[in-house]
């Protein structure tokens, strides 16, 4: 159903509840940049060589939230929307990978580090 301006309003709450989300965690993590480090290193998800590079790992602490950032503000404001929605796809993936390989692994006992407007919990199914 789309309205007389030719904008589907689920669409645009759905859009703006993401990017709220996003915008939220984001700015979590950001204000939170070594607790956020540490939560990547917590996950095991990346390679021993990798993680032991501190440079390295300040650059994937900072890349994440600012790819957050960018696209909540592409969702919110409709600018670049198809780019914004490829990369939040990708982001919710990558979350959703890291946390189903340390399920699988038997690690249910880590906070999902969700923040923002979720809080954290533990992760689960």
């Amino acid at each position: 159903m789309a309205s007389h301006l030719g904008i589907d309003p689920v669409q645009l709450f759905i859009r703006f509840l993401l990017g709220l989300i996003l915008l939220s965690t984001s700015l979590s993590k950001l204000f939170r940049l070594s607790r956020f480090r540490r939560t990547i290193l917590e996950y095991q998800i990346l390679p021993l060589s990798f993680a032991s590079h501190k440079i390295f790992l300040m650059v994937v602490s900072l890349v994440i939230p600012i790819a957050e950032l960018l696209v909540a503000f592409g969702l919110v404001s409709g600018l670049f929307l198809r780019y914004s929605i490829g990369i939040a796809c990708g982001l919710l993936l990558l979350f959703s990978l890291a946390i189903a390989v340390n399920l699988i692994r038997g690690r249910s006992d880590l906070s999902c580090h969700c923040d923002g407007v979720f809080s954290s919990h533990r992760i689960s199914w």
